[in-house]
């Protein structure tokens, strides 16, 4: 009954695009909310745009949940604080390397499938894992905390690079 739990919840960075897209779309609500007003044969145009600007904004806020519990790590994609995804769900032990962003022991692993469930803020502590499973190879972009990182050492030993 000795199980170690580590939760973790990241949230994603906004983009400058995604900033752009949002005020863009305002601009034409508001454009549209006015047109409607002065002509009733706008509503339907205002109800798709206002409609698509909701979609786009839960879509792009965004949060990644990770609990680790012993051995074992889920990661879950939590849309607009409302939606939850599972992303993945591994045991440690199936990492190749897990090691800091940059570092030269992932330059041999390319060509591969890409998880990113980090906030993509370079200055946070993003560690890259590389998965092997049975068919398939990922690189698993994420942001384990301190304990994370100690429980991980602790199980996967050499496989995980700090500096």
């Amino acid at each position: 009954m000795n199980d170690s739990v580590v939760e973790l919840l990241i949230k994603r960075k906004v983009t400058v695009a995604t900033l752009a897209i949002w005020f863009g779309l305002t601009i034409v609500s508001l454009i549209s909310v006015f047109f409607s007003i002065m002509a009733s044969i706008f509503w339907p145009f205002t109800v798709v745009i206002l409609m698509i600007v909701y979609f786009i904004y839960k879509k792009t806020n965004i949060e990644y949940e990770y609990t680790m519990i012993n051995e074992n790590i889920v990661i879950d994609k939590i849309m607009n604080k409302q939606k939850r995804k599972r992303v993945i769900n591994f045991d440690i032990r199936k990492f190749d390397v897990v090691a800091p962003a940059g570092h030269q022991e992932l330059s041999r692993y390319k060509n591969m499938k890409v998880l990113n469930c980090s906030s993509d803020d370079r200055t946070h502590n993003i560690f890259i894992g590389i998965l092997k499973s049975e068919d398939k190879v990922i690189r698993l972009i994420f942001e384990p905390n301190d304990r994370m990182l100690e429980t991980m050492r602790i199980i996967i030993g050499k496989k995980l690079y700090m500096n």
